[in-house]
C-alpha cells in the first residue's frame, strides 16, 4: 500500500491521531499531559507448525536477519505460553518497532531487510503472518478519570 493511499485510508476511517494532511500529529499529549510518542511496528506471528523441527534453525537465522536490519528502535520476541481457553495456535511473535511507516518501508527494502525476508519463504505457507500496526504508547497503564 502506497504512503498515499494509506494516509487517504487512515483519513476514511477518521484515524484519530493525524492532522488534517494525513499526517501522524507528534505533538499529542495524554491527560496528564505527558507527549503520546507514536511508532509504527511490524508483526510477525509464527504459527505452532511454523517451527516444528529443523525450521528453529531458520527462525534463528531469521532473527539474526532482523537485527542487522536498519532503522529499528526496538525489538521484542514474545514466546507465547497459552490462552484464557487452552492452547495458542501461536507459538511466538515477533514485533519490530520503526520511528515511522517510511523507516519501515526502507528498512524492509534494504539488503539485509531482503534477505531476511527471504528466509520467510522456508516456512510452511499460512505459518507466518505478518501485520503493520500504528503504536501510541504512553508511561502507565492507566488513564486518569476525574470523578
Amino acid at each position: 500500500m502506497s504512503v498515499g493511499v494509506q494516509a487517504a485510508f487512515r483519513q476514511a476511517i477518521d484515524y484519530p491521531f493525524l492532522d488534517a494532511h494525513g499526517i501522524i500529529a507528534h505533538n499529542l499529549l495524554t491527560d496528564t499531559g505527558s507527549p503520546v510518542v507514536p511508532m509504527v511496528k511490524f508483526i510477525i506471528q509464527f504459527q505452532k507448525a511454523a517451527l516444528a523441527g529443523a525450521l528453529e534453525e531458520t527462525y534463528n537465522q531469521f532473527l539474526a536477519g532482523i537485527e542487522s536490519m536498519p532503522a529499528i528502535t526496538r525489538r521484542q520476541v514474545v514466546h507465547v505460553i497459552g490462552t484464557p481457553r487452552g492452547t495458542a495456535t501461536i507459538d511466538r511473535i515477533l514485533e519490530v518497532y520503526y520511528a515511522d511507516y517510511t523507516s519501515l518501508q526502507e528498512s524492509l527494502q534494504s539488503a539485509s531487510g531482503q534477505q531476511a525476508g527471504a528466509l520467510l519463504n522456508h516456512f510452511p505457507a499460512g505459518s507466518v503472518e505478518m501485520l503493520f500496526a500504528d503504536v501510541y504508547e504512553e508511561s502507565g497503564g492507566q488513564t486518569q478519570v476525574e470523578r
